[in-house]
């Protein structure tokens, strides 16, 4: 859990540098509710941040599950034009976003990974989400 409250810290860090309202959620009382909602031009990220233990072949393996709860949660904000999705710390300290289209029902302990990205990287390439959706 400690690798996971670095890689929220680091995230949030940079995501308010990138003019991101962000909000980092807390035991709630609905299960399944992510790690970190942001607010960019109006457009509403709900993420999910979780951190792999193993990296190879494209395919990420997690130390903590993503629970079914979860994977539904983030599908829902999708659904409802908002930015769901999973964020991945690998242990090289590269990111793997997966988002919420790729998430099939139900508890989720691996994700095949395209493409890792900077920490950096991942946030630019979520954030099109928003200036593409708003023109």
């Amino acid at each position: 859990m400690a690798l996971e409250v670095n890689f929220k810290n680091k995230l949030l860090d940079e995501m308010s540098r990138r003019g991101f309202f962000v909000y980092a959620t807390h035991n709630t009382i609905r299960a399944g509710v992510p790690d970190v909602h942001a607010v960019l031009v109006g457009k509403a990220y709900w993420i999910e941040l979780k951190v792999a233990c193993k990296f190879d072949n494209n395919k990420a393996t997690l130390q903590h599950r993503l629970g079914a709860c979860q994977s539904k949660f983030l599908r829902d904000v999708a659904d409802a034009g908002g930015f769901g999705a999973a964020m991945i710390e690998l242990p090289d300290g590269d990111v793997g976003v997966v988002t919420a289209d790729k998430l099939s029902p139900g508890p989720h302990r691996s994700f095949e990974i395209l493409e890792p990205l900077s920490l950096v990287e991942s946030i630019e390439w979520i954030s099109k989400f928003a200036t593409e959706s708003a023109s």
